[in-house]
């Protein structure tokens, strides 16, 4: 049995990757014939996404070990992951925004507040709340329920429109 039967099954899986093992977990991917997403971020924060099977997931997990983890639900030892719709909309922000973004830590779900799409300027398009970080209010993307990943720099609010939140958003 393949680990790739189906491509339903197929969905986005977070990588903690450890200090210079970017280059080793790459290998295995290809070689495996995996999808795989870098994030331009801060060189601290070592992420990469799969898209793959759960169970090539659970394989990973096994033959990591010093190369990095795969990153976990909080409270749960199930792999955490994330929608397409997700990883598309963080796509465009870190393509557009260059070093104009970045990554925000501890950035409790209560202080998200209205979900926003940006009509003007050069982040039109990017969707995601509003959250008041150092005294400014900013656009931030999450991923799944388990890591703020992004905010951008300042909008102005007459470029921002207010939205529903979206049904994939509404399962995270």
């Amino acid at each position: 049995m393949s680990f790739f039967e189906g491509t339903s099954s197929l969905r986005w899986y977070a990588l903690k990757v450890f200090y210079r093992r970017y280059a080793a977990i790459c290998a295995t991917l290809n070689r495996d014939g995996v999808e795989y997403f870098i994030p331009p971020l801060r060189p601290d924060c070592m992420l990469m996404f799969v898209r793959t099977t759960s169970d090539y997931i659970a394989f990973l997990q096994t033959v990591l070990l010093e190369k990095g983890r795969v990153v976990c639900e909080p409270g749960a030892q199930r792999p955490a992951y994330v929608s397409d719709a997700e990883i598309e909309m963080f796509r465009l922000v870190t393509s557009m925004g260059a070093n104009e973004f970045e990554v925000v830590d501890n950035l409790s779900s209560d202080r998200l507040k209205d979900y926003c799409r940006v009509i003007e300027g050069k982040w039109k398009g990017a969707e995601g709340f509003l959250a008041r970080i150092r005294h400014r209010k900013r656009l931030v993307v999450t991923l799944g329920n388990f890591i703020t990943v992004a905010a951008t720099d300042y909008i102005p609010i007459a470029h921002l429109e207010r939205i529903s939140l979206p049904l994939w958003k509404q399962g995270a």
